[in-house]
């Protein structure tokens, strides 16, 4: 069950909800926990097992860490058993699997490595050991958070569920980033879709240099919504459920560099193997060697979220070592370009890095070949009929990826602020007006996505 189909959308969301709602304040913890094992178990008895059993194992891990409080080298043993467990079940399952695929079991990657920081930050001595397994368990599984993050501190969380509230406002505004999220999916990631297939079944002799730039802009643009559409989604559940959560995705083909780029694409996963990852394996060294080290490991992990196998890796390496050459070596020459010519440098990088993600790496260097000149037209037919045949969901696609909605959005989920609730706002007459013009497109954008879908 995902999020965009109709089974949750008119029957797990409304009901869910209005459980949510009824229960009381101090039972609302266990009532999302059963939302959330509801929501997972549609998924099979088997991966449903799966889940239960990792999230366990973990919970008696971080326990046993407290029963050796006091012995460091066996609280080391202790989380070298986590991370065998967490990194060793990930790259298994994940080899030759592409999750914008659903090849891998939902939401696997999110609660292993939540349950991972978990353990690195109670080893460190930055959380506390959980004794509630309702509530470490709540962290791992909770429902908005399973399909692709985004990934949240447990600190964070606590502070959160602490204080969990529900009001109507929420409601209403996370309802309308859901929305946002879905119509995504809905309108503009179908059209996008036909594209890009219909470009990757041209035969490679018969693309000319502009088809070949669209082909990597489509694949591109393909990947962006798949995952954004999702963390706008899960962000609005958030809202609607009392919590805030870190915004992963903010228009990421606008970056002005490479290492800009894995801020705002799937944020909160980078930031995540920062600090859990690349910054423990290098935190008692420094200098050039170490940072380019610490830059690529981090490049190259974020590439293996998304595909663990060579084609992940190899993306995440051109990138981290791009984002090497950006940060350590060329960056008071970078500085000194304007931002607007900037962008469109990082752009004509970003989008052939794409290709890595889904091509072989005999078809990549065809296709790069071709989007240097090599051996082919300028234009064709196959760019003619393109724009001819799919203009529309082209130019959504190309309109909706770049900050014109911000205002917006900002509006409906003000900016995050790690393990701080917003107050329940005393909204003026104008943003009163602005909530219910927002409703009412949410309205219409909900009945026009249900309708593409039928």
């Amino acid at each position: 069950m995902h999020f965009f189909s109709l089974w949750f959308l008119f029957l797990f969301l409304p009901v869910g909800m209005l459980l949510y709602a009824l229960t009381p304040q101090r039972w609302k913890m266990l009532s999302l926990y059963l939302l959330s094992l509801l929501y997972y178990g549609q998924m099979g008895l088997f991966y449903f097992g799966f889940m239960m059993a990792s999230v366990t194992i973990d919970y008696f891990l971080s326990r046993l860490m407290q029963v050796f409080d006091d012995n460091n080298n066996y609280r080391r043993i202790v989380l070298a058993a986590g991370l065998i467990k967490n990194f060793g079940i990930g790259i298994i399952t994940g080899s030759g699997a592409n999750p914008a695929l659903n090849a891998v079991p939902m939401g696997m990657y999110v609660y292993l490595f939540s349950a991972l920081g978990y353990l690195i930050d109670v080893y460190k001595g930055d959380a506390v050991y959980e004794k509630n397994y309702i509530r470490f368990s709540l962290y791992c599984i909770m429902f908005p958070r399973i399909p692709s993050g985004p990934m949240l501190e447990y600190n964070s969380y606590l502070a959160q569920l602490k204080d969990i509230s529900f009001h109507l406002d929420q409601l209403s505004r996370g309802f309308t980033l859901f929305v946002f999220g879905f119509s995504k999916q809905a309108l503009i990631m179908e059209g996008l879709r036909e594209v890009t297939a219909a470009l990757y079944r041209v035969p490679v002799e018969e693309l000319s240099v502009i088809s070949a730039w669209m082909l990597a802009g489509c694949t591109a643009l393909s990947f962006y919504y798949a995952f954004s559409s999702y963390g706008d989604m899960a962000e609005g559940l958030g809202i609607m459920l009392g919590f805030r959560y870190p915004s992963g995705y903010d228009y990421p083909l606008v970056s002005e560099s490479i290492s800009s780029f894995w801020k705002r694409f799937n944020g909160t996963v980078a930031s995540f193997i920062r600090r859990y990852v690349t910054i423990q394996l290098s935190a008692d060294t420094n200098g050039f060697a170490t940072a380019a080290v610490h830059l690529i490991a981090s490049s190259v992990l974020v590439g293996m979220w998304y595909s663990v196998n060579l084609n992940g890796i190899l993306w995440g390496l051109l990138l981290g070592v791009i984002t090497v050459c950006e940060e350590l070596v060329f960056t008071k020459y970078l500085h000194k370009i304007p931002i607007f010519f900037r962008r469109i440098l990082t752009l004509a990088v970003l989008l052939p890095s794409f290709l890595f993600l889904t091509c072989n790496a005999s078809q990549f260097f065809q296709y790069a070949g071709i989007l240097v000149g090599i051996g082919a037209p300028l234009t064709g037919p196959v760019i003619n009929y393109t724009i001819s045949s799919y203009w529309l969901p082209l130019a959504a696609a190309v309109i909706f990826s770049i900050p014109i909605l911000r205002p917006v959005r900002r509006l409906l989920s003000p900016p995050y602020a790690s393990g701080k609730r917003e107050a329940k706002p005393l909204m003026s007459s104008s943003a009163l007006f602005l909530r219910i013009i927002s409703l009412g497109v949410t309205g219409i954008l909900l009945f026009y996505s249900v309708v593409m879908m039928l």
